[in-house]
């Protein structure tokens, strides 16, 4: 049995290391900070702190594996904790190129909420979407799944 385990963590290893190995920030930006009223008057007392959320690029690889520069939000709680645990919201279609979580549109209302409520959660835009050269390869499980690793 042990055997087993040790076999599914070293492959699972080797497969995030694949993965991560283009995985780099490579510039963000500070959007927005909203105060925790805003969310307790929507999501009520599971709101518990205000959030900053920042505009982040990065590099993923493409449909063909190569270096691609990607965008994405991330929406921090605003408080002196130091750990919280980390959310992924991935959005769904959106009407066009520009309206994404790193525009604070295409949904990122929902990352927000979660933060305000104590995670700190990241929103990939996708490839081709948002800041990213090219075009967005809809639905294709590889690289929205690269955008969100």
């Amino acid at each position: 049995m042990k055997r087993i385990l040790y076999s599914i963590l070293f492959l699972s290893c080797l497969l995030i290391s694949k993965t991560s190995i283009a995985q780099n920030l490579v510039s963000f930006e500070f959007k927005s900070s909203l105060p925790v009223i805003a969310f307790q008057l929507v999501i009520g007392s599971e709101a518990k702190y205000g959030v900053d959320s920042y505009k982040i690029t990065y590099t993923t690889t493409d449909i063909r594996g190569a270096l691609d520069t990607a965008s994405g939000l991330v929406v921090i709680p605003k408080t002196s904790a130091i750990v919280f645990p980390l959310g992924l919201v991935q959005h769904g279609t959106v009407s066009g190129r520009d309206d994404v979580p790193s525009n604070l549109r295409g949904g990122y209302e929902l990352g927000a909420a979660f933060s305000s409520a104590g995670y700190v959660v990241m929103m990939p835009d996708y490839l081709g979407l948002g800041d990213s050269r090219g075009f967005h390869p809809y639905v294709h499980a590889d690289t929205e799944a690269s955008a969100g690793i």
